[in-house]
């Protein structure tokens, strides 16, 4: 299963959350998924920069990425943006 919620922020920006309730990510993995280049996947499956454009998009708006995630009970991916004036 796959939610989708977009939240006010207490600064008036908005909040994209992003969950699943799949296999999870494991910590050591989660510490690198915006790395460019890192991929869990076989060779020629996968360039390992999908997490990472995203990050640099949302970055240079002034925004914020993060992840959460439980082996065996899902991720959660939050993506915050500035108001703008």
């Amino acid at each position: 299963t796959i939610s989708v919620r977009v939240l006010p922020t207490p600064s008036g920006g908005a909040a994209l959350e992003v969950q699943d309730d799949g296999a999870g990510i494991d910590g050591s993995t989660l510490e690198r998924i915006f790395d460019p280049f890192f991929t869990t996947r076989e060779v020629g499956r996968g360039m390992g920069l999908g997490l990472p454009i995203c990050h640099a998009i949302v970055t240079a708006h002034g925004g914020h990425v993060g992840a959460t995630s439980e082996p065996g009970k899902g991720s959660t991916f939050t993506f915050t943006l500035p108001v703008t004036p």
